[in-house]
């Protein structure tokens, strides 16, 4: 059975690698910061653009956050994406039949066969698909300065799936990233994001729900 390295029972792992701008001051938002989420005009896919950009929105407020489309003290800025590769792993099975021999059993002297195998390398080779998340906190009120000015805090994360679903995967790096927001992890780091985690729960039940049907006849 192949064991999967990025799950752990009933939860992922994911990697975290955040940033804070050395001098700044921002070691934590403090609870009740405001936060405007940037959408990414011109994304291949806007329904899911729209739908990361919701679930971010949900997990700022799940965290003590609030979220204003217009005089946020910070603009937050996201990119994500899935790429594949293939890996090989070797094990090591039972090969043929090579003959046996008797061993003696206890002090009644009887013999008991054992069958001997010669041991078979295998090779097994399968996809694996890294999903990744980028967030990038800007400090609203310096209209003047670049963007690279204005950061203050970016985060990195990513997990491994054996399946291209990066619309589940998503979840998981947004409830990661959510925990170190503000946060200088110094080095990458593994944290591991249970089921029961509050915030992906929210998350999971941040899905839009569907338009109401309209009355016959209007």
């Amino acid at each position: 059975m192949l064991v999967l390295p990025w799950t752990q029972g009933c939860a992922r792992r994911v990697r975290l690698d955040a940033y804070a701008l050395p001098g700044d001051g921002v070691s934590q938002f403090p609870a009740g910061s405001s936060f405007s989420v940037s959408p990414n005009p011109g994304m291949p896919n806007p329904i899911f653009d729209r739908m990361v950009k919701e679930k971010i929105e949900t997990a700022l407020r799940a965290s003590g956050f609030q979220v204003n489309e217009t005089g946020a003290q910070y603009e937050l800025q996201y990119d994500y994406g899935i790429e594949g590769r293939e890996e090989t792993r070797l094990s090591k099975v039972p090969g043929p039949f090579a003959g046996g021999r008797y061993r003696f059993v206890g002090g009644m002297g009887f013999d008991n066969w054992d069958p001997l195998y010669y041991s078979t390398i295998v090779a097994d080779t399968y996809p694996v698909y890294t999903a990744h998340l980028r967030l990038r906190v800007l400090k609203n009120g310096q209209t003047q300065a670049p963007q690279e000015a204005r950061a203050v805090w970016v985060g990195e994360t990513s997990t491994e799936s054996d399946e291209r679903n990066l619309r589940e995967l998503i979840d998981y790096l947004i409830a990661a990233s959510a925990r170190s927001l503000g946060r200088d992890t110094r080095k990458p780091v593994d944290v591991t994001v249970p089921e029961d985690d509050p915030v992906l729960k929210q998350l999971r039940g941040a899905a839009p729900a569907a338009p109401a049907a309209s009355p016959e006849g209007s």
